[in-house]
């Protein structure tokens, strides 16, 4: 269905409501521009819920910093229900998406290297000290990008046939 099949553009509370509970998404993504005597404020989506301001007071809707509901310029990128309408939400859920994976990656690369150098400095503070023939006081599994070796299994898996990757719960009752 195009854009110019839409009889009506959405309104504020059909938007509301769809932020409301929609679990997707993230209310504090989400600000309401609205008409506050003579100039328009903007408040968070949870706080604007909590004043009980009348919902035709709504002039617009940001989603992360993106205008995606403007009455005024009559554009509705939450159900594109307007010929000025680009988008869904759906194609901000993704950015947003994407955003949040980079922020995680950076925050895991960041502790990575925070640990890389963690264990440097425990590596040098052994060597500085004159230490390197004595035994270490760290072990190579305490570095982070350490990953261990699997092990073999310690039961005895001949008779079961080649599989090694399944695993056995031996309890043995030597009670006699």
């Amino acid at each position: 269905m195009s854009c110019e099949d839409h009889s009506r553009m959405k309104t504020a509370d059909e938007v509301l409501n769809r932020v409301r509970f929609d679990q997707s998404l993230d209310h504090s993504r989400w600000v309401v521009g609205f008409m506050n005597h003579d100039s328009v404020t903007e408040l968070s989506f949870d706080e604007f819920i909590k004043t009980g301001i009348s919902h035709h007071k709504i002039h617009y809707f940001s989603f992360c910093d993106e205008c995606v509901w403007d009455r005024d310029d009559r554009v509705d990128n939450v159900f594109q229900s307007t010929p000025n309408s680009k988008h869904t939400i759906d194609y901000y859920l993704k950015i947003e998406e994407e955003l949040v994976k980079k922020q995680n990656d950076r925050r895991k690369k960041e502790k990575e290297d925070k640990e890389a150098d963690q264990y440097k400095h425990r590596y040098d503070a052994h060597h500085k000290n004159g230490d390197a023939d004595k035994p270490h006081l760290y072990a190579i599994h305490d570095h982070p990008h350490h990953q261990p070796e699997d092990k073999p299994d310690k039961c005895d898996h001949s008779g079961h046939g080649n599989d090694h990757n399944h695993s056995h719960n031996h309890s043995h009752n030597h009670s006699h």
